[in-house]
């Protein structure tokens, strides 16, 4: 379940509802929850559209990452982030992560 889990990790990382991630590739709810709960694997349209909307690789997206790498995402989504000592809120975390993924290109 690679991938199923991988899906799970990067929409949480964007903190983005399945009806969210839906209205953004056009991949309905219904097929995301099958994919997320291990049920479906996407076609090649899907796939991609998958990747480019994460701004991942096709080994990212559907493979373990390494143990050794931090990824951002998963560290800007915790609870409680600061800055210094001024607390950082959701809706900058979430501007930061969509910058990043826009300028990683």
């Amino acid at each position: 379940m690679e991938f199923a889990d991988n899906l799970v990790k990067l929409r949480n990382s964007l903190n983005l509802s399945q009806k969210e991630l839906s209205n953004e590739t056009g991949i309905s709810v219904p097929t995301l929850s099958q994919y997320e709960n291990g049920n479906r694997q996407p076609n090649f349209d899907r796939l991609k559209r998958l990747k480019d909307f994460f701004g991942v690789s096709y080994n990212e997206l559907l493979s373990p990452k390494s143990k050794d790498k931090v990824d951002l995402r998963i560290v800007l989504n915790e609870e409680e982030l600061y800055f210094g000592d001024e607390k950082i809120n959701k809706s900058a975390v979430k501007a930061l992560l969509m910058f990043l993924r826009h300028y990683r290109k």
